[in-house]
């Protein structure tokens, strides 16, 4: 939708002795009506609505939706009689009828920065029984917490893509969230935009912890930080907070205060969107005193965060909807509004929940570029047309017309060097082994591994990586590593699942360990010595049958109790086979752990380009399996004890990876 105007009509409610008092300080028609009210409910039923709308605030589960749209309206609809009353109603219709004729909407912007006992209410949920309207449901009638008289904030020019930080955190020691979903979905919604250069879209590394925020903000522009994960409101201090990552995966509480301390000296950040359940929770005494409310006292021109329990899927709808809205020029208000109405269309329970705080006057966050503007209107299949390289050319000062010869002088020299050793590699890299298709003529070569021969089956739709079996397919036959091949017999035990498709290898690991060990979640060089599991895979065709190759790759999953996340190192040799490089971490591969009344189960997947698998249908590589398990207790306490493996061949040697013969294979099936 078209980029709109708004005007502006200010509503300031303030505490009086016995009541309150809603008067119009600014609106286009130039009327200041005021009026006294009280809530119009005693504290017994307002509960019992939030309730309704927000069973978190007694860890309840979610009521039914039907119950919830109910209270939406029997909570709105008094609000808006209280308020609303005569002399406003009608400045807010003249107001409306004024706007229109100049096609322009109307911005209701509350101001509740001197009632904080209300700011609490969801005001967003104001609902006018006699023409059965919302005005948060439309984008002609945004509704916004305004707190810009502690200061405005001016429209941050975007030269180049837009870009959006996602901070996505699953502390272990919290419950899951399905953060991976809304993270796809947001990239598949804007891919047209990000193909484009209009968007670019970051993800802050796992574990996403206030450090490694801090770092990213300090190298190169931020427009947008997105948080997604956990949020809570402390009853006691009054005070909002985001549940952050510690370097080991737990939970670290952050408050407005240090968060904002980071944040506020990014120039380019104009938005935070908190996807975090309770981030706009005010304090009763204090309206700065929640999360959001507190971000925007730190230089951010808008903050949106949640004032209700969210649902996944409902998080995600409004994402994507979000900053598409934006991304096409839209007003912050207009964009939140675009947003809503998503919501409202697939899960109508959920549209009040986003909330938008304010410092700038307009909505006009942004100021984005002719080309980016431009671009990010046009349809996802019609790119802008293209402008003459000629003119771009022209228009270029002697000085820059120079640098750019210069530039191009030096990509060129920087191509014709990386072609050269490009050539140089392929000529040594050509004449290693590969994995081999079945039509290979030398077959006869997988006789020399001599370990079990297992199969990896293809997948019909990739699985959810969660940690869960529940997307994998039944008849994919489990692998057992239970042959004990290293330290003392135990009660550890592991079944693996297989499977692949045209850019994946996937794993599914279920393992059965009664005490669960892993200390060293934050050092790759040491997780395969606490409780993990691992997978060792390259040619079926090595040179030597004696150790490791280049091709040879062994990748190490540990789970971060108590589950969720992994940490994941990867092992390899170098160019020239030499150096044995042991455990590096290795972030193209991604996955999640689990903690089950048994053990912990690892779902994972890593890109068949990293083991040069050209052709997958049909390949044959060398593969071993492994569980590791680590001493509980003692001065041994996160130090192997045993490894177990789906390859009894490798029992009689101290040191699996010299005995590169004995691998067994795995093959990729329809």
């Amino acid at each position: 939708m078209a980029s709109r105007r708004y005007e502006n009509f200010d509503l300031l409610i303030e505490e009086e002795h016995g009541g309150y008092q809603a008067r119009v300080t600014a609106c286009p028609s130039n009327e200041t009506p005021s009026t006294r009210f009280v809530l119009p409910f005693d504290e017994t039923k307002l509960e019992n609505l939030l309730l309704k709308l927000d069973p978190g605030r007694t860890d309840m589960r979610r009521g039914p939706g039907d119950a919830r749209e109910v209270a939406s309206k029997e909570l709105g609809g008094a609000l808006y009689s209280a308020v609303f009353t005569e002399d406003i109603r009608d400045a807010w219709t003249r107001s409306l009828e004024q706007v229109q004729a100049r096609d322009c909407g109307l911005r209701l912007r509350l101001k509740l920065t001197d009632a904080p006992s209300l700011a609490g209410l969801p005001w967003e949920l104001l609902y006018s029984v006699r023409t059965n309207r919302y005005p948060a449901q439309s984008e002609s009638t945004p509704v916004i917490r305004f707190l810009g008289d502690r200061g405005t904030s001016k429209a941050q020019r975007v030269e180049g893509p837009l870009t959006i930080l996602f901070v996505i955190c699953s502390p272990t020691d919290l419950p899951d969230l399905d953060t991976e979903n809304e993270w796809r979905a947001v990239q598949q919604e804007l891919k047209p935009l990000i193909d484009r250069d209009v968007v670019r879209l970051e993800r802050l590394p796992d574990p996403a912890t206030p450090a490694r925020l801090l770092d990213r903000l300090s190298d190169g522009p931020v427009h947008i930080v997105h948080f997604v994960g956990h949020g809570d409101f402390d009853e006691a201090s009054q005070e909002g907070v985001v549940y952050f990552c510690t370097n080991y995966s737990t939970k670290n509480p952050i408050g407005a205060d240090r968060l904002g301390s980071v944040l506020q000296d990014v120039e380019e950040l104009k938005l935070v969107v908190l996807n975090a359940c309770q981030s706009a929770r005010g304090d009763s005494h204090d309206v700065f005193g929640g999360m959001a409310q507190g971000l925007v006292q730190f230089s951010v021109s808008a903050v949106a965060a949640m004032q209700f329990p969210i649902s996944d899927k409902a998080a995600s709808t409004f994402s994507r909807s979000l900053y598409r809205a934006i991304a096409r020029g839209n007003p912050v208000d207009q964009a939140i509004a675009s947003a809503r109405k998503a919501i409202l269309m697939a899960y109508p329970s959920e549209w009040a929940t986003p909330v938008l705080y304010l410092r700038t006057n307009d909505g006009v966050i942004f100021d984005l570029t002719r080309e980016v503007g431009n671009a990010s209107a046009e349809s996802p299949g019609e790119p802008p047309p293209p402008e003459d390289p000629r003119r771009r050319w022209t228009r270029l000062p002697g000085a820059r017309r120079a640098l750019a010869i210069g530039a191009a002088v030096v990509v060129m020299l920087v191509l014709a060097y990386a072609g050269l050793q490009y050539y140089i590699y392929r000529q040594t890299y050509d004449n290693l082994p590969r994995f081999s298709s079945p039509t290979s003529p030398s077959l006869n070569y997988f006789s020399a591994l001599s370990g079990p021969a297992v199969d990896a089956h293809r997948l019909g739709a990739p699985p959810v990586l969660d940690g869960s079996a529940e997307d994998w397919s039944a008849n994919i036959t489990p692998v057992s590593s239970d042959d004990l091949v290293q330290g003392s017999a135990t009660n550890v035990r592991a079944t693996w699942r297989l499977g692949w498709d045209h850019d994946w290898l996937y794993v599914f690991a279920d393992v059965t360990d009664p005490q669960l060990t892993q200390i060293h979640g934050d050092n790759a060089q040491q997780i395969s010595n606490g409780d993990a599991v691992a997978i060792e895979f390259g040619s079926s065709q090595p040179h030597t049958l004696d150790e490791m190759e280049w091709t040879d790759h062994v990748l190490v999953f540990a789970p971060i109790p108590p589950g969720r996340q992994i940490a994941n190192a990867l092992g390899y040799r170098d160019a020239a086979g030499q150096n044995y490089s042991f455990l590096v971490p290795m972030a193209n591969v991604d996955g999640a752990s689990k903690i089950t009344s048994t053990g912990y189960t690892i779902e994972a997947r890593m890109p068949l380009r990293t083991i040069d698998l050209a052709d997958a249908r049909g390949a044959m590589m060398g593969l071993n399996l492994y569980v590791i398990d680590a001493a509980s207790t003692g001065p041994e306490r996160g130090q192997r004890r045993s490894k177990l493996s789906n390859n009894s061949a490798l029992a009689e040697v101290k040191d699996p990876g010299s005995a590169r013969g004995r691998w067994g294979t795995m093959t990729l099936r329809d």
